[in-house]
């Protein structure tokens, strides 16, 4: 869903974040699953969007559980 060089190549100082007015904040939880506890994780992440439609990663807690 998200590619590495977009988060990357578009990433801003928290001084410029204080500024935009978020619309929405989601926090996803992903658990994890399946048989096998190699390679499993739990997937936990924030994100947000601002009343013009652009989206922001804030936090990504991802790990094994």
């Amino acid at each position: 869903m998200w590619q590495w060089p977009w988060i990357t190549d578009h990433r801003i100082s928290a001084a410029r974040f204080r500024g935009i007015d978020l619309a929405r904040i989601v926090v996803a939880v992903d658990p994890a699953g399946g048989e096998s506890a190699v390679g499993d994780e739990t997937g936990i992440v924030a994100v947000a969007r601002d009343r013009a439609g652009h989206l922001y990663v804030l936090d990504d807690r991802s790990g094994d559980a």
